[in-house]
């Protein structure tokens, strides 16, 4: 009874290593991209200020200001932060076009 042993080429490891470390980016990217996505999706009706200005096309500046004016209503979150509803934003999204015409 002859038993064959393979022992593995160096390369074999080197592959292995290669394809471990290419896994473990892959993952971590991954994590970071559900992170992400759960920053908007564990609230979907709730936008950030950057949020908020990306869905006007204008400054976060502009959006500071229209929270000061009383043009767009906001709610505070924990730690003070500012939160706008995208459903209210859409309507005073309206509203702004209208008085801006």
């Amino acid at each position: 009874m002859s038993a064959d042993i393979h022992i593995p080429d160096f390369r074999d490891y080197q592959t292995l290593r290669d394809d471990l470390q290419g896994i473990k980016a892959i993952v971590q990217n991954t994590n970071k991209l559900v992170q992400d996505n759960l920053k908007v999706t564990e609230f979907p009706d709730l936008l950030t200020i950057e949020q908020t200005a990306k869905f006007f096309g204008v400054t976060k500046t502009t959006i500071h200001s229209w929270k000061r004016k009383g043009l767009l209503r906001f709610i505070r979150i924990h730690g003070g932060a500012v939160r706008f509803r995208r459903s209210t934003s859409e309507k005073a999204l309206k509203e702004i076009k209208i008085r801006g015409r």
